[in-house]
């Protein structure tokens, strides 16, 4: 298991998450993601896994949409 990181931020246009940390935290500080947009492609988000264990997070896109599944 990969030690956590102390902080991570990433900006794009659009961005996959697959899973940040699992039974402990991935990340122990601020975590961002930002989609922007670029041209006429709209920036988006896409959570394609099901663990997101992490201190203060952030995300941003400019149009998000978030389904949980239980």
């Amino acid at each position: 298991m990969a030690a956590p990181r102390p902080c991570l931020t990433a900006t794009g246009n659009d961005i996959t998450l697959a899973a940040i940390g699992g039974a402990a935290a991935g990340v122990t500080g601020a975590t961002s993601f930002t989609a922007t947009t670029f041209g006429a492609d709209t920036g988006s988000l896409t959570f394609t896994g099901t663990t997101y264990h992490a201190n203060a997070q952030t995300y941003t896109a400019p149009d998000f949409s978030l389904t949980l599944w239980y």
